[in-house]
């Protein structure tokens, strides 16, 4: 944790040509997850580009109801990383 390895792996990741036509990223996370929240706020920084946040999946949506909302966090759009 804090090091950085997360922003690095997904920004490495973007840089492969399989990724080439990859403009956003969307992943959903749920408001106390601060780590997560964090590492996508992080990538959006270093793409220069936006974070938003959308409704997702609510809490019923999941086995038994122990789990909060998750929201929607989409990054972009961004240009192709090239490494």
């Amino acid at each position: 944790r804090g090091r950085g390895l997360g922003t690095r792996l997904l920004t490495e990741a973007l840089g492969r040509e399989s990724c080439q036509k990859v403009r956003f990223i969307e992943a959903t996370v749920s408001p106390s997850n601060l780590a997560s929240r964090s590492l996508l706020r992080r990538v959006a920084e270093r793409l220069d580009t936006s974070l938003r946040e959308s409704e997702g999946y609510s809490a019923g949506m999941f086995p038994a109801g122990a789990h909060e909302d998750e929201k929607l966090l989409r990054i972009g759009p961004f240009e192709r990383l090239l490494h």
